[in-house]
């Protein structure tokens, strides 16, 4: 991976909370999804093997994280 992660940051925040807002309809949660999956992809970032693009690796992440706060309550309040 050639793109630093705040570089990664830079290009996807933006359009990445646009989603997540649609997807929950709430601010907070939305900012909070965004920060989960942006501390998921950086841990993550060495098994990206470049098969779909990082985009796409991004929003699969935001899909996993959002779906733990529906199904496990004790992430619904934070």
């Amino acid at each position: 991976m050639d793109k630093s992660l705040e570089d990664i940051y830079k290009a996807y925040a933006k359009e990445l909370y646009r989603y997540i807002f649609n997807l929950c309809r709430n601010e907070t949660l939305a900012e909070d999804i965004l920060q989960d999956t942006m501390l998921n992809a950086f841990m993550s970032i060495d098994k990206f093997k470049g098969e779909c693009s990082l985009k796409t690796y991004l929003c699969r992440i935001v899909r996993i994280v959002h779906k733990v706060r529906q199904i496990h309550p004790e992430y619904r309040n934070l």
